[in-house]
């Protein structure tokens, strides 16, 4: 049913029923006082895109140029807090001196914030619960060296397929290809050894984001209110019913394996995933129980699968954009394979500080959050500095103008792929801080202090055993006359050109076999 069709049965069903329409009205009314009451009061800052009057337009102006107007408000308010108006409402952009004190403020919430922008009630997307977040940091991160046998298997029986093996020049579009490889590894991680070969999961948790971030932008359009009335005639309600009812399904079926196993005595597959460790900490199967594992997984998909690509694929854009450097990183591959017998293990990734610091370059320039740092006030928070912000205001801080930033950066704005390398040189006793894991308060792209990115750490070895895979099996280069792929911007959201292709072709056998360093 479209939205025309619903507005109009329900008009002619309120004119047929004078007295259901006279309470609808007076609770229509009730409850726009009350959302209007409810609604947090803008501190006193300067607004930035505030010169376009009409509302809608100006919200809409955000979403297709946050970069330039994040820009803009930076350039003119850079040591002061300014406001930007989006579809989630006003959100003061903070500068970056209040880094520390926001990120400890407990005021002021991440997963809040992105429970009320992603409206996690309708989209099962948003902020990390403690449930699956502790899940994820006690038995997954201790536990990652262990997968990367698996993983270097999946990107070897993976990659060449969405590659190819043409060894002319051929057109690749990169995004969706290392979003579906992300999304084989990130299963590996979530559900269980079956899973990475499980299509229907594969194709579930690549494509729900988008659906979701959809559906989560036609909702805004109504007022809160009204959302629990009309989310089930808009166009996404369907199909992400459908998609949300696989996944039930998915997670059903790879519980009862579980339980079947414990239940006969047979050992579970090690390394065990998330969705192991929270079934077992949560068990059961009904269906609140299956509906908190899918919202868990949902989030995760979000970061391990949809962040880890867009990083991976600017990366590789920034490759073929700066063919210059590929002998250099190929030859490191090489050496290290060489040092470790062959194996790229935990110790042999970590050991390979040029990929590295390439890595945080492309991240450093292509964060693939316009701000970061997210916080929603869940009670009035004064600061310090006596900076009064009110319950339910919502703030970030413009991660992709600091990073552009000479005070922070020497030379901002051009790629340096070996720029975290000579930081490393510079100084050995703080060497740690330039490593690609690294949350620092210059370096804003995992977020900062206790609600850094903890998935950073599984991101660092997908994207380094891809790079290092493609560096010793293809040659990448942009087109004769391209330069570096411009991003697509969606509100606070950068994504790789996923249209725009990078030239590969696959290295002749004899020249793989002059590496002498066998395959990964």
């Amino acid at each position: 049913m479209s939205i025309s069709t619903f507005y109009h049965s329900m008009t002619d069903f309120v004119a047929t029923t004078p007295a259901v329409w006279a309470w609808v009205l007076l609770c229509g009314v009730a409850a726009v006082v009350a959302f209007r009451n409810s609604m947090p009061k803008t501190p006193n800052v300067p607004l930035v895109g505030f010169d376009v009057k009409d509302p809608k337009k100006r919200k809409a102006q955000y979403s297709f140029d946050a970069p330039g107007i994040v820009q803009k408000g930076y350039e003119q308010f850079k040591d002061r807090i300014f406001g930007v108006d989006t579809a989630d409402g006003v959100k003061l952009v903070f500068p970056h001196q209040y880094v520390e004190e926001i990120s400890k403020e407990p005021g002021l919430s991440f997963h809040n914030s992105l429970d009320h922008d992603l409206l996690i009630d309708y989209t099962y997307m948003g902020g990390l619960k403690q449930f699956s977040l502790s899940t994820f940091k006690k038995e997954i991160i201790p536990n990652l060296p262990k997968f990367i046998p698996e993983f270097t298997e999946l990107i070897q029986g993976h990659i060449p397929g969405a590659l190819g093996d043409n060894e002319d020049w051929t057109p690749v579009n990169l995004y969706p290809k290392m979003l579906r490889m992300l999304g084989i590894l990130t299963a590996r991680v979530m559900i269980d050894n079956q899973a990475p070969h499980n299509d229907p999961w594969i194709t579930l948790t690549t494509e729900y984001v988008q659906s979701g971030t959809s559906y989560a932008h036609q909702l805004k359009f109504w007022p809160a209110f009204m959302r629990p009335l009309v989310h089930r005639f808009l166009p996404e309600y369907s199909k992400i019913q459908r998609q949300l009812s696989d996944g039930r399904s998915i997670l059903m079926e790879a519980i009862k394996n579980f339980n079947k196993r414990e239940n006969q005595g047979s050992p579970e597959p090690r390394p065990t995933s998330v969705l192991y460790h929270m079934s077992r900490k949560a068990a059961g199967a009904s269906w609140s129980i299956i509906d908190m594992h899918l919202k868990g997984q949902m989030n995760l998909a979000v970061g391990g699968i949809h962040t880890t690509s867009s990083v991976l694929t600017q990366t590789l854009f920034e490759l073929s954009s700066h063919p210059e450097y590929v002998p250099e990183l190929r030859q490191e591959v090489v050496d290290t394979l060489s040092k470790f017998d062959g194996v790229l293990s935990k110790v042999a990734l970590w050991d390979m500080h040029k990929l590295d610091s390439f890595i945080r370059e492309a991240h450093r320039l292509n964060s693939p959050n316009l701000t970061t740092l997210q916080r929603r006030a869940t009670r009035d928070v004064t600061l310090s500095d006596g900076t009064f912000i009110p319950k339910g205001t919502k703030l970030e801080f413009p991660t992709f103008a600091i990073h552009r930033d000479t005070d922070f950066c020497e030379d901002a704005t051009n790629f340096d792929g070996f720029r975290f390398l000579k930081k490393r040189h510079e100084d050995e006793e703080t060497s740690a801080k330039h490593h690609y894991v690294s949350a620092r308060k210059d370096m804003l792209g995992w977020g900062y202090g206790k609600t850094a990115c903890p998935g950073r750490f599984l991101a660092d070895i997908e994207i380094k055993l891809i790079v290092a895979f493609i560096l010793l099996n293809y040659d990448i280069k942009n087109p004769e006359g391209q330069g570096r792929h411009k991003s697509v911007h969606f509100e606070n959201q950068v994504f790789p050109n996923p249209s725009e292709p990078v030239l590969i072709r696959k290295i002749p056998r004899e020249r793989t076999d002059n590496f002498k360093t066998g395959k990964i």
